[in-house]
């Protein structure tokens, strides 16, 4: 039995090759054993672009370990998670906060309350700069606890984090509410689409009635003033009103590109943000400025050393070189467009597992208008072959 959709097969191969160099050293040091088959049956994963497990049964039958392959799968399957985890340790934020409550609570448990007290202020301001409140609260807790060990002898303190607290759970609470807003302008959007009825703008237009939606300032953090702009600029896309909605992806971007500590740590997000500019730019004629925000999506990746994967480059070069061909060939500048097709090509090709569908298909659209407006047809008529003939899309009516 063939298959492309098996569970172990697709986390190999998302793997980027650092991911793969550490786990074949990871599974050195973590498999008992001089015949490390775990490892071999990775390799023999890693090796095929369509997954077969009946070859790989075949090869591995013979062998005791590989008895149960089933149980071979899953156990490699949770080895592999387990030596990411260990590579992505303090890689990002979020890990890195864990892994500092976890300092936390053994220097309190030895009795190093000193030594706890330092780390939980350490761990507290770095809470704070990435608005992580629900991590906050955790460290107001153990801020409690430290407290207690000195027998509460700084009552005002202890009194404080109260108010902390408060002002966490409250953001917390701001962000849900403004995040349940978000999804229902998401869907109103992504599923229908372009308002075509005056009951769908009406819609809309009860959603904005919200008191949250009257005023940024009632967006308490930055995560919320993610979701106040991303509700009208969904708003603004679905009735056309491409003029106010770039202005609030422009507002989007800006809020990443003041706070860098956040940017790197959502360079996801600001790749969609710029996605969104771009989109509604080229519908204003503003090329330029599309092309000089792009330009700026890429210098950022380089220059605060983004951790890459094969998922985010992937979205970095769609992005990239879907609008640079729409600007180019809106303008008439098919010769420019022409310039990249080949590296657009290639790309595509390097990227192709880890590229969207729809992603996928309005970038043959664009290299098919590309290679149209500079006469070259039969390229031209290859694309648009393969758009029409493209099965595993699925686009709303």
């Amino acid at each position: 039995m063939s298959t492309t959709t098996d569970p172990l097969f697709e986390l190999i191969q998302s793997l980027t090759q650092g991911e793969k160099r550490h786990f074949s050293i990871y599974a050195k040091r973590h498999v008992v054993g001089k015949q490390n088959n775990y490892k071999l049956l990775f390799e023999e994963i890693q090796k095929q672009q369509v997954y077969n497990e009946e070859k790989l049964i075949r090869k591995f039958s013979g062998q005791k370990t590989a008895a149960n392959f089933a149980a071979a799968k899953h156990q490699l399957y949770h080895l592999i998670l387990d030596s990411l985890k260990a590579f992505h340790a303090n890689k990002n934020i979020d890990s890195e906060l864990r892994g500092l409550l976890e300092k936390i609570s053994i220097l309190f448990n030895k009795g190093l309350i000193k030594q706890c007290q330092k780390l939980t202020q350490k761990t507290k301001k770095l809470a704070l700069d990435y608005e992580r409140y629900s991590v906050l609260i955790e460290i107001i807790s153990w801020e409690r606890k430290l407290s207690s060990k000195e027998f509460y002898k700084d009552i005002e303190a202890v009194k404080a984090l109260y108010n902390e607290e408060k002002d966490a759970l409250k953001k917390i609470d701001n962000v849900g509410a403004y995040f349940n807003l978000y999804v229902t302008s998401f869907t109103e959007l992504i599923f229908k689409g372009r308002t075509r009825s005056e009951e769908a703008v009406n819609r809309f237009r009860q959603l904005l009635k919200d008191p949250l939606l009257m005023d940024e300032k009632e967006a308490l953090s930055y995560t919320a003033k993610v979701f106040y702009h991303s509700i009208h600029a969904n708003y603004n896309d679905s009735i056309g009103n491409d003029v106010t909605n770039n202005q609030h992806q422009q507002k989007l971007i800006e809020l990443l590109e003041n706070n860098p500590k956040i940017l790197k740590s959502e360079f996801s997000r600001y790749i969609t943000f710029v996605d969104n500019f771009c989109i509604s730019g080229i519908r204003l004629a503003e090329y330029e400025k599309c092309l000089e925000k792009l330009k700026t999506l890429k210098e950022l990746y380089h220059q605060y050393k983004i951790e890459r994967s094969p998922l985010l480059e992937a979205r970095i070069f769609t992005t990239i070189s879907m609008h640079q061909l729409c600007a180019f060939y809106r303008q008439g500048k098919f010769n420019e467009g022409l310039k990249i097709v080949d590296e657009v090509e290639r790309d595509m090709e390097t990227h192709n597992k880890f590229i969207l569908t729809q992603r996928k298909h309005d970038l043959m659209y664009d290299l098919f208008y590309t290679y149209f407006g500079t006469g070259n047809f039969k390229k031209a008529l290859y694309w648009l072959n393969a758009c029409i003939n493209d099965k595993d899309i699925n686009v709303r009516p």
